[in-house]
C-alpha cells in the first residue's frame, strides 16, 4: 500500500451468487482472493487462497472479475 498514489475503492462491486444447492441445505461459506487492480482500474490476475467449499470459488472469482 506505500507504493500507492491513494487507496483504492471500488466503483461497483457485484455481489457473488450463492451455489444453489448449498443455499438449500443452507450452508454459509467464504473464499479468500487475491487480486491486482490496474491503474486503471480493472481487476486482473485473481485467485483464490482458500476457500471453506470450493463452491464457493467460482461464484467469488466471477464476482471480483465484474466488479471496478
Amino acid at each position: 500500500m506505500s507504493d500507492l498514489d491513494r487507496v483504492p475503492k471500488a466503483v461497483f462491486q457485484v455481489k457473488p451468487l450463492h451455489p444453489y444447492a448449498l443455499k438449500q441445505s443452507k450452508i454459509n461459506g467464504w473464499v479468500l482472493l487475491e487480486w491486482i487492480i490496474t491503474d486503471r482500474g480493472d481487476v486482473k490476475n485473481v485467485r483464490v487462497i482458500q476457500s471453506s467449499h470450493s463452491a464457493f470459488d467460482r461464484p467469488a472469482l466471477d464476482s471480483i472479475l465484474k466488479s471496478k
